[in-house]
Formats: structure tokens, C-alpha cells, sequence
């Protein structure tokens, strides 16, 4: 268990003092985040973000910030950075690092419930993204320390979670086996991922997306794993939207092709990712039922071929 370190207005003070924000006259906690603290702090001067990395991976916290410069210049809506007075990215507290942000404005959605505007918006942003992550090398940094999920990643998660949650139904470990033995994914187009592309990440203006935040999941590896995700969190709910689907794909392709060998196997990679995030829900018991989003969206895909899959999408 993280042990998250709680900001006082007095520790906030102080390290607005490291910044040229102005003075503090409000701020607040977002409750929301596994792994970090996220804070908005209002000052006389503005409004900002206040993240706190609990886990200090310099690395990766720096490759998160590189990538989010990268971005900003190519007009993607995402955070920029605040420097301190130092001009230094990074405060360090505590044995955590410390990053100010600019604050977006927009309002988060329910994955289910975007129309095609906004679905449109989605995919031509995240074919921004990729465009511009696809050759992108942060400094200093070796990317192959960014993992990539793969069908190893999936079976060790599984394993670690019933040597802690021995109580784990037999079943949910079978559901999984038998749905990657039929998964071989080749190495495809590479660059970084977002990694969470979905509605806690995702805010907007009316039907255009206003801010893209918490790249704190991006991970190297086939950049059709962030396009297999979208499909699978904005696509399906009770069955797959097709008109969805073809929405994105066609918004995603106005910005950056997908290869041949890329539409072929987005059938395999949606499964391999709906999986992943399987994994990640069944470390809650409370998650420990077949109406989770995972488990229906890998029995719709279940339910039609890949041939049938890319014949409706494509």
C-alpha cells in the first residue's frame, strides 16, 4: 500500500514559494488516483495542478513530463508544465517528486454515453498523439524501460494476484487462459502510449476535446494498444457500436494511417487490452462478477470473428 503524503495549507505555501504562482488562497484534493496525489490550487495569480508522485520513478516521471512538452507544441490539449524558480521540472519532498501544472478547463464524460462528434474529437487527438510519439526519444532515457503488456504481462499479473487473493475464483483464471491462447500479436507500428486513454482522462467543451491528462500509464510498445483500449472502454457497453467505431477509426486515420498488418490484428490487440484491465479490476473483490465492463466487452468480441470485426469496421 502507497502511503500518499497529505498536503496542509502551510506545505502547500511552501512550495508555491518554489514558483512564480503567486500566493495560495485556496486548494483542494481530487479524489481520484491509485498511485499519485493531484491537487488544485488556486492562487491570487491563476489556477494550477499540484501533483504528487508517490512512487518517485524519476525516469518515468520524466519521461511523462518530456512527452507532455512534446505535445503541448503540436497544439494537443494537455498540461503544460510550471517551472520552478530554479527553472527544475521537479521538486523533490519527502522522498516524492513534486510537478506543477496548468490548469485545463471541461468536463469529463461518461465513456458510454459520447456521441460522434465527440468521438470524433477523441480519435483525431489521440492520431495526433501517436503521429507525434512514434519517433519520439525523451533524453537521457531508455524507453525499453517503459514496458509494454503483452500475454506474459497478463499470466504474471494472474499469478501474483491469487498468491495474494488465493480466494480468487477458479473461473475468472480460465475465462483469461482461454481467450490468450488464441492471441499472438506481432510487433507493429511502435511509440508511446497514453496508456488510460479513457473518461477520467478525457475532458471537454461542448463536443471538442479540451484537455488529454494523467500519462502517467504511457508505455512503449505497439501504438495500436492505445486504439484496441478506445475500442474496447468507448465502443462496447451492451453490444459494439460499429457506427462508433468506424467514427474513430476514420477521425484516427485522418491524422495517422493504420497499417495493414495494424487493422488485422486490432480484433487480437482489443482482447489483449480489455484483458489487461481485467486484471487490474480483480485486485477489488467488490469486482469479483461477471456485469464488469471487462468481462462483458470480451463476450461481445467473443460473440463475432475477426473476420467479421474488420469487415464492419473497415
Amino acid at each position: 500500500m502507497i502511503q500518499k503524503m497529505k498536503l496542509t495549507k502551510s506545505s502547500v505555501s511552501q512550495i508555491l514559494e518554489k514558483y512564480n504562482v503567486g500566493e495560495i488562497t485556496s486548494f483542494s484534493l481530487i479524489e481520484k488516483g491509485e498511485r499519485n496525489s493531484t491537487y488544485v490550487i488556486l492562487t491570487n495569480q491563476g489556477k494550477f495542478i499540484l501533483k504528487i508522485y508517490e512512487e518517485c520513478n524519476i525516469e518515468k516521471i520524466m519521461v511523462e513530463i518530456q512527452l507532455l512538452e512534446k505535445l503541448s507544441k503540436a497544439n494537443i490539449p494537455v498540461p503544460k508544465i510550471v517551472k520552478t524558480v530554479s527553472n527544475d521540472y521537479l521538486l523533490y519532498l519527502y522522498q516524492k517528486g513534486i510537478a506543477m501544472f496548468t490548469f485545463l478547463d471541461g468536463k469529463h464524460i461518461k465513456n458510454e454515453s459520447a456521441n460522434l462528434k465527440q468521438i470524433k474529437s477523441l480519435g483525431e487527438n489521440l492520431g495526433i498523439i501517436h503521429k507525434n510519439t512514434m519517433n519520439f526519444k525523451p533524453k537521457n532515457i531508455e524507453l525499453k524501460n517503459i514496458y509494454d503488456y503483452d500475454n506474459k504481462w497478463i499470466l504474471n499479473a494472474l499469478v501474483s494476484i491469487k498468491k495474494d487473493m488465493p480466494e480468487l475464483p477458479n473461473k475468472y483464471e480460465k475465462f483469461v487462459s482461454n481467450i490468450l491462447e488464441n492471441i499472438s500479436i506481432p510487433k507493429l507500428v511502435q511509440g508511446l502510449n497514453h496508456g488510460d486513454f479513457q473518461e477520467d482522462n478525457i475532458m471537454f467543451m461542448g463536443n471538442k476535446v479540451s484537455g488529454i491528462i494523467d500519462f502517467d500509464d504511457c508505455f512503449y510498445g505497439n501504438l495500436l494498444s492505445d486504439v484496441a483500449l478506445f475500442i474496447g472502454m468507448w465502443c462496447i457497453d451492451k453490444e459494439i457500436d460499429f457506427d462508433k467505431c468506424k467514427c474513430f477509426i476514420q477521425a484516427y486515420e485522418s491524422k495517422r494511417k493504420l497499417t495493414e498488418k495494424e487493422k488485422k490484428y486490432l480484433y487480437d490487440q482489443s482482447k489483449l487490452f480489455m484483458l489487461m484491465h481485467f486484471t487490474y479490476w480483480l485486485w477489488d473483490e467488490e469486482n469479483w462478477n461477471d456485469n464488469i465492463k471487462p468481462i462483458k466487452t470480451l463476450n461481445n468480441l467473443q460473440k463475432i470473428t475477426k473476420e467479421e470485426f474488420m469487415q464492419k469496421i473497415f
